[in-house]
């Protein structure tokens, strides 16, 4: 009968272990969940959308947003974060943190905005989340426009 029990404790541990990831936060392990999550790191692939320069409009379709972003020092109660990419540092503000989604938002100084929504799904860290980045942005050199959305997936990181 005692036999019996530890098998049982030992079957429900690895099963919890195995369905709740675990991190080390703060010394003690405990299961990692989305409000705890403070970095992100997003990579984007296909993108489409359109340019428009001196008056031209170009398709674009198949673009690739390359280098990855980090969403680091995410303040969910503040509503701020912090975005890292290939062009250096910028703020963000956190415009809606639903059960569904968490969307970002930077605002460049010529009137431009760019968004990252990131989709929640699940309380597993180890998968990565569907993702969507979106840019609206004003060129004063050249004279142009470029509205473009990129799709890809943002992994939670400890």
């Amino acid at each position: 009968m005692r036999r019996n029990l530890l098998v049982r404790f030992k079957l429900a541990l690895a099963l919890t272990c195995v369905s709740q990831p675990t991190v080390l936060l703060g010394g003690s392990q405990k299961p990692l969940i989305f409000a705890d999550v403070t970095t992100f790191r997003c990579e984007f692939g296909d993108g489409e959308g359109r340019s428009e320069v001196d008056g031209r409009t170009e398709n674009r379709r198949g673009d690739k947003f390359s280098d990855p972003l980090m969403i680091d020092a995410v303040n969910y109660r503040g509503r701020t974060a912090r975005l890292i990419g290939n062009a250096g540092g910028s703020d963000l503000v956190i415009l809606n943190n639903s059960k569904l989604a968490l969307t970002f938002a930077e605002f460049t100084d010529v009137g431009g905005v760019s968004t990252i929504t990131i989709f929640k799904r699940g309380g597993n860290f180890d998968l990565h989340h569907r993702a969507v980045m979106s840019r609206h942005l004003v060129f004063t050199t050249p004279n142009g426009l470029s509205m473009t959305q990129y799709y890809g997936t943002c992994r939670g990181m400890p």
